[in-house]
C-alpha cells in the first residue's frame, strides 16, 4: 500500500511491509503497485545532511524497524525527505 508518492523524473511509491517478522519501507516504481483510487503525486524537499559520525539505519521511522545490515558512514552525504518519531527520511 503506498505510504506517499514522489516524483524525480518517474514517479515512484513509498511502500510499508513486514517480511520475516521485521517492519520496513522502501521506494519502487509507481508502475509495480497496484492502487485502487488516485495517487497525489509530486515532489517533496529535501535538505543535505553530511553524517559527522558513523550511524545505524533502520528501515523506517523507529527501532522497531528493520535495522540495514552496514551502518552508514562518517562523511556520507544524504538527502533528508523530512523528520518522523524523531527519525530522518533520507
Amino acid at each position: 500500500m503506498p505510504v506517499e508518492s514522489v516524483t524525480t523524473g518517474v514517479p515512484w511509491g513509498m511502500v510499508e511491509f513486514d517480511w520475516n517478522g521485521q517492519k520496513y519501507q522502501a521506494y519502487t516504481g509507481m508502475k509495480r503497485i497496484n492502487t485502487y483510487g488516485p495517487v497525489a503525486q509530486g515532489t517533496q524537499p529535501y535538505d543535505e545532511v553530511t553524517l559527522s559520525q558513523t550511524t545505524p539505519v533502520f528501515c523506517g521511522p523507529g527501532y522497531d524497524y528493520a535495522l540495514r545490515k552496514d551502518a552508514v558512514r562518517t562523511g556520507t552525504l544524504l538527502r533528508a525527505y523530512g523528520i518522523e518519531n524523531g527519525f530522518r527520511h533520507v
